[in-house]
């Protein structure tokens, strides 16, 4: 399906950098929760002209932190080409919906597995490993109700490598191609 440059420009200005900001968002939720005191549930409060609008658990902030963030972490990757199957990172294979926006509407390929992993600085399994990590979590653990995953398997120190690589994956082959500068990362001071 062709694509208009109206439609292109829509996706790389706002689409784009706001499932970005929910990767932000996971992060942060995840260096939130490792550093409070597990016995304290903590509290939140929004204020609107000096009002508060809205207060509560904490946890009413950051469990949708790591909800929306994983389910937009996945939507990134498989705008990139990826998926997972069997544990593994693989390329994005069967059904496409006609709305279904992909790299490749932007005149660029679809990145492999290998580049996606080749990408990471540190162990490539451990780049692998985090990039499937968030699409299970986001499949089994947000998508659908299953069981528990196994923590030892994969834990949140995945979830925050996925992040920043997700990130940079869409920086490196998506908006350096474009000549575009990308989008700038939300910053939550934890």
């Amino acid at each position: 399906m062709a694509r208009s440059d109206e439609d292109k420009s829509y996706m790389l200005r706002s689409v784009i950098p706001s499932r970005l900001g929910a990767l932000d968002a996971l992060d942060a939720a995840i260096r939130i929760i490792e550093r409070k005191d597990p016995d304290d549930a903590g509290e939140f409060a929004m204020f609107l002209s000096g009002a508060v609008v809205a207060k509560g658990s904490a946890y009413g902030i950051l469990n949708p932190w790591r909800e929306v963030g994983l389910v937009h972490a996945r939507a990134l990757l498989e705008f990139l080409g990826l998926w997972e199957s069997g544990g593994r990172l693989v390329e994005r294979t069967g059904r496409q919906w006609k709305t279904d926006w992909r790299i490749t509407d932007f005149g660029l390929p679809a990145v492999k597995p290998a580049q996606a992993i080749g990408a990471y600085q540190g162990a490539p399994k451990e780049a692998e490993k985090a990039l499937v990590c968030v699409m299970i979590y986001a499949n089994r653990a947000v998508a659908h109700m299953t069981d528990p995953l196994e923590a030892n398997v994969y834990s949140t120190n995945e979830v925050r490598i996925a992040c920043q690589g997700i990130r940079a994956l869409v920086e490196g082959f998506l908006y350096r191609p474009l000549n575009l500068v990308p989008p700038e990362r939300v910053v939550f001071p934890a």
